[in-house]
């Protein structure tokens, strides 16, 4: 995982998403602040920036029992063993499934948290990945 920071690089800043905030129904762009100027907040809990592809990575690793390429990074006492998830301040979600073998990831971007028009499309996009297994 080689895009995850809790500060963006400058030289990788470039990529990095504006947010958005839903006032009066509509979608407002927040301006994205310079490199220098980004806040920076770490926690155990959030702060963390990364990729989508970094993402499915970690994901990976909670679907494979902890292992990753090979590495044991989490024990089973460490591990649920039902399905489970996260939720993100900007509206980005994660579940796991060992179960029926699926990990899901859908990064939003979008303050409030827990936007309805958020909720509507992560239903949507797990109904649509579930619907899938039939």
């Amino acid at each position: 995982m080689e895009n995850t920071f809790y500060a963006v690089p400058e030289g990788k800043y470039d990529r990095f998403v504006t947010m958005h905030h839903r006032v009066d129904g509509s979608l407002k762009e927040q301006p994205k602040p310079a490199a220098k100027d980004q806040p920076i907040f770490i926690a155990g809990d959030g702060g963390l920036r990364s990729t989508a592809a970094d993402y499915v990575t970690f994901l990976q690793m909670l679907l494979h029992k902890g292992t990753l390429h090979e590495a044991k990074l989490l024990h089973a006492k460490q591990r649920s063993r039902g399905s489970y998830s996260w939720s993100g301040l900007f509206n980005t979600h994660f579940w796991v499934d060992p179960q029926n073998e699926i990990a899901a990831v859908i990064l939003m971007q979008v303050l409030p948290f827990y936007d309805a028009a958020c909720i509507r499309t992560l239903q949507g996009f797990e109904e649509r990945i579930y619907g899938g297994l039939k």
